[in-house]
């Protein structure tokens, strides 16, 4: 995609997972979408990195490397209802209400506060240092921890600060 200079920021694809396929899922996928673009005379745009999405957030990051423009940080956990009970309780989501995001990965639930499910954050963010980004990482979580368990929720926004 070639540079327009009439257009603010930068172009960035998110990588996904989608029920049909999408131009942006797996490492392989960076590496056919640069080959794609320099076969072209293109510009490849930036990366928007969603760790959650990734089935490898460390091995997306570094086939992502220097063109990573932001980062969608949430982590994962099994959906399984011990530990739905346990996010209910941690963060006093009312029975009812979802705790995390189904269906975009199978058996999982997604878009959980860094730290509350089974992502290992701590490689995830070495690996970004280790691409050298130092843009913004956004959390995106669930809208049922902007409602629900404020206290939580900011303990580890706070507890998240110290690994950066």
């Amino acid at each position: 995609i070639d540079n327009d200079e009439r257009l603010r920021g930068q172009l960035a694809v998110e990588n996904v997972i989608a029920p049909q396929r999408y131009v942006l899922e797996t490492p392989g996928d960076v590496e056919e979408l640069e080959a794609v673009a320099e076969n072209n005379n293109l510009t490849v745009p930036g990366y928007t990195l969603d760790n959650g999405h990734a089935d490898d957030p460390v091995e997306m990051a570094e086939a992502m490397g220097g063109a990573i423009s932001n980062v969608h940080l949430h982590d994962r956990v099994s959906e399984n209802q011990r530990r739905q009970d346990y996010l209910r309780d941690r963060y006093d989501i009312p029975e009812g209400q979802e705790v995390g995001t189904s269906g975009e990965r199978e058996g999982e639930l997604t878009h959980l506060p860094p730290g509350a499910g089974s992502t290992d954050i701590n490689s995830f963010l070495q690996a970004l240092e280790d691409q050298d980004y130092d843009g913004n990482l956004m959390l995106e979580v669930h809208p049922s921890y902007a409602r629900f368990g404020h206290e939580e929720f900011a303990e580890d926004v706070d507890n998240l600060r110290e690994l950066l």
